[in-house]
């Protein structure tokens, strides 16, 4: 998933592709609390795939000079775990 130096065009292309309606309340990617007590697995995949949209994005946004550097590590330590965890899943 550890995708580099990605321009603004190259992650709308990511984000206009996906189909967000997935991801929300009664989507077939939406998790609910329970689901997470029941089958952390499936829980995991859906986590994963918007991460595969969401990512990109705070990638981007770590890449701002302008939000303030411990924002930035604060979030850059977000995406490398979530790359971690989405590595092989």
């Amino acid at each position: 998933m550890a995708r580099t130096a990605q321009t603004f065009e190259e992650v709308d292309r990511i984000v206009r592709s996906a189909d967000l309606k997935r991801f929300r309340t009664g989507g077939s990617h939406h998790v609910t609390g329970r689901m997470v007590a029941i089958a952390p697995g499936d829980v995991l995949q859906k986590l994963c795939a918007i991460w595969k949209v969401a990512g990109p994005i705070i990638r981007l946004v770590i890449k701002t000079p302008f939000i303030p550097s411990s924002w930035r590590a604060a979030l850059e330590i977000l995406a490398n775990l979530m790359d971690t965890v989405c590595k092989n899943a």
